[in-house]
């Protein structure tokens, strides 16, 4: 992301306004997995 390449990925496809602002992993608000 930092590099600008997913910008430019996002870009090419037309996909532009669904950029996250930035990668986190299991980000609070995700639904918790049913074992």
């Amino acid at each position: 992301m930092q590099d600008g390449s997913y910008a430019k990925v996002l870009k090419r496809w037309g996909l532009s306004d669904e950029a996250v602002a930035k990668s986190e992993i299991n980000p609070p608000g995700l639904p918790k997995p049913k074992n």
